[in-house]
């Protein structure tokens, strides 16, 4: 009897069509993880993904089997560009990563990480950089899983009581 054969996961660019269901997606992941609990109006940033994909690329995870099936994405965030927070002009930011709440712990945020790492690569950039949350348990350990390392000269303060810490991937 042979295994069954684990679902791959394909990262590709989003369609213009599936803006809106990529911003339900990654409001439902925030919703779900906690981070939407105090009302900064966030809510609305998360579910703007045209706005995202005007300044830089947007990436979504589906299965191999159903490239309509989006279960999770990415916003890469250009140096200079509306949504880089912390990125000098040799690195590449990372925001806005949501994985379903149904489809975690499957290894999509790590593929998806993956394929920012590889844009940045393809950009001649020295690093990837990226703010948590500082109580964002599975955040910090994936990133630290990755050899992200921390940053606290850049940690920063965006809203009164949420801390986001800086970290970084030397390329």
């Amino acid at each position: 009897m042979s295994a069954e054969p684990r679902t791959t996961t394909v990262v590709r660019p989003i369609a213009p069509h599936e803006f809106e269901r990529v911003g339900d997606l990654v409001e439902r992941a925030y919703r779900v993880a906690g981070h939407l609990e105090k009302d900064h109006g966030y809510d609305v940033v998360l579910r703007d993904v045209a706005d995202r994909a005007r300044c830089g690329p947007v990436l979504v995870a589906t299965s191999a089997h159903d490239e309509t099936a989006i279960v999770g994405s990415v916003t890469i965030c250009p140096p200079g560009t509306l949504y880089a927070e912390i990125a000098r002009s040799d690195e590449t930011e990372l925001r806005f990563l949501a994985v379903e709440p149904a489809a975690t712990r499957q290894g999509i945020a790590r593929t998806l990480v993956d394929a920012v790492i590889e844009y940045a690569r393809g950009a001649d950039h020295r690093a990837v950089v990226l703010s948590v949350i500082d109580w964002n348990e599975p955040g910090l350990r994936l990133y630290d899983a990755m050899g992200f390392t921390r940053v606290p000269a850049r940690d920063w303060t965006p809203v009164p009581d949420i801390r986001l810490l800086a970290f970084e991937l030397e390329l």
